[in-house]
């Protein structure tokens, strides 16, 4: 199904912002399918251009429910294999503890899960039930990588010449105590090294339907993933043609009718199918594109 546009003017609206756009209504959450990025039965036939999988027994072609429940599954491969959300999913009230060293940077907080669509809501509990939520114009989200900061932008003007390149108003804080810029943060906690489940973040998750066919924004999913998936389950498909074409373990089958023969030999044995080497060089292929997929998505290393 198409989703719902959403107005360049509701795009900002709060809990959106300038760092957190809105690309998607929750409600559509429940209604997109795997059909939305093309991922359909017609598109594994299509690669398997001129390969039709049929029982010999019964002249039956593999059923749709067939490769639609491939695409299930190998989406949660994909998932699993790259450390990525593909889905689209409604994250609620995933908690982080906080740090001096990430609160010294913005609160800078790196979420379970990535690529992030856009955040929710962002709030602090430093328990006896006070909890303050953070103005959604302060969040900065990073959509590929899944990190989001918090820039006061409402208390880091400057003022008597304090700037932006004062950093004791991290550490000491605007208003003192605990909580740097207006009761946000983290200050001096008497020693201690983290504040347990501090933050409370929801947020979406996953990737949307790419809007463009030449490029995709760090949010949508990109061609060659969607190739990976489809690569992923021709396997399968194929595995199962293999063991149709003459029956697992014969390599050769003859045929005379009415003087009419005709010999099929193939390279299949016990071990090995008919589609064996065809599996070989898909293999190689998912092999290139994994390690593509995974320099674009795996979280680089960093300090703060």
């Amino acid at each position: 199904m198409a989703l719902t546009p959403i107005k360049d003017t509701d795009k900002y609206k709060a809990p959106y912002s300038d760092g957190n756009p809105k690309h998607i209504e929750l409600k559509d959450l429940a209604t997109i399918s795997a059909t939305d990025y093309d991922l359909t039965p017609d598109a594994i036939k299509a690669y398997l251009f001129g390969l039709e999988v049929v029982d010999p027994n019964t002249g039956k072609p593999l059923p749709d429910s067939f490769y639609q429940r491939m695409i299930q599954t190998k989406l949660s491969l994909a998932e699993q294999k790259l450390d990525i959300a593909i889905f689209p999913r409604l994250v609620k009230q995933e908690h982080h503890d906080m740090y001096p060293a990430e609160t010294n940077s913005f609160s800078n907080i790196k979420l379970y899960k990535h690529p992030v669509i856009q955040v929710e809501a962002m709030s602090v509990n430093v328990g006896a039930g006070r909890t303050n939520a953070y103005p959604s114009d302060w969040w900065r989200v990073y959509n590929m990588f899944g990190s989001i900061q918090t820039f006061p932008v409402n208390n880091m003007l400057m003022s008597g010449g304090v700037g932006l390149s004062n950093t004791n108003i991290y550490t000491n804080g605007i208003m003192g105590g605990l909580f740097p810029y207006g009761g946000y943060g983290y200050g001096n906690s008497g020693g201690s090294s983290n504040i347990p489940q501090a933050f409370s973040l929801d947020y979406v998750a996953g990737m949307l339907p790419a809007n463009n066919g030449n490029y995709n924004e760090d949010f949508e999913m990109p061609a060659d993933l969607q190739e990976l998936i489809l690569k992923y389950c021709m396997i399968d498909i194929l595995e199962q043609w293999g063991k149709l074409i003459l029956g697992a373990g014969i390599a050769e089958k003859s045929i005379d009718v009415d003087g009419i023969s005709e010999k099929i030999v193939t390279t299949q044995s016990a071990m090995y199918t008919g589609s064996a080497a065809d599996i070989d060089l898909l293999r190689k292929d998912i092999n290139q594109l994994e390690a593509g997929l995974r320099s674009r998505y795996v979280v680089p290393l960093y300090s703060v």
